[in-house]
């Protein structure tokens, strides 16, 4: 089966999980695909981003997980990484700027959705997540001097997989029944699943 990236069709899908909550694990999973592409800018940059970073997405879990947020914490996170986001006159720019733009984005738009409840941030992230598998591989491609259709790329398509997977749990999940327990074991399989996917698994080997 070949996936598509359909702006209306995902925002549709989006809209049908009957939780804000769902909406976070949706982008936060997704975000947390990509922690990595922050983790190798960092190798490169050196610019002391990844402690904090990591931190956030901790505490971005363990939101989820309790179902309770701090809104002025969150903001001043918000702030925090919207002040990293690099623009076309950063002096630290390298080959995985663009990428790390995209992921960082990411988090932004998660945090977001616990401010602002809005289902643009989880439609942006899925959004921001295509971008960056597609800048990827245009990178990776590029580098060998070959042309193919990067939509259809194992890369992007797995992740655009993965994105239709985790829509349809969480639209089929009932939240409002759920106990305690079953709520946190939701959770923790999308936190533990996410972990071990990471979406650009072969970036070490396309730095340059």
């Amino acid at each position: 089966m070949i996936f598509k990236f359909d702006r209306k069709s995902i925002k549709e899908q989006i809209e049908k999980i009957p939780s804000h909550y769902g909406w976070l694990i949706f982008a936060a999973s997704t975000t947390q695909r990509f922690l990595h592409v922050i983790s190798e800018y960092e190798k490169q940059t050196h610019l002391g981003y990844w402690i904090r970073i990591f931190e956030i997405d901790q505490k971005m879990w363990k939101m989820i997980f309790y179902q309770s947020f701090d809104k002025n914490i969150f903001q001043e996170h918000i702030s925090w990484i919207e002040s990293i986001i690099p623009d076309d006159n950063d002096d630290s720019w390298t080959e995985l700027t663009p990428l790390f733009d995209d992921s960082i984005c990411m988090m932004a738009y998660t945090i977001d959705i616990s401010l602002s409840i809005d289902s643009n941030n989880p439609f942006w992230v899925a959004e921001r997540a295509f971008n960056c598998c597609y800048n990827y591989v245009e990178i990776r491609e590029a580098a060998k001097d070959y042309s193919v259709d990067f939509t259809l790329d194992s890369v992007v398509q797995q992740e655009l997989s993965r994105q239709q997977r985790d829509l349809r749990e969480l639209t089929e999940f009932d939240y409002e029944h759920c106990d305690e327990q079953t709520w946190y074991k939701f959770v923790e399989r999308f936190l533990k699943r996410s972990k071990s996917e990471p979406a650009l698994s072969t970036l070490s080997d396309f730095i340059f």
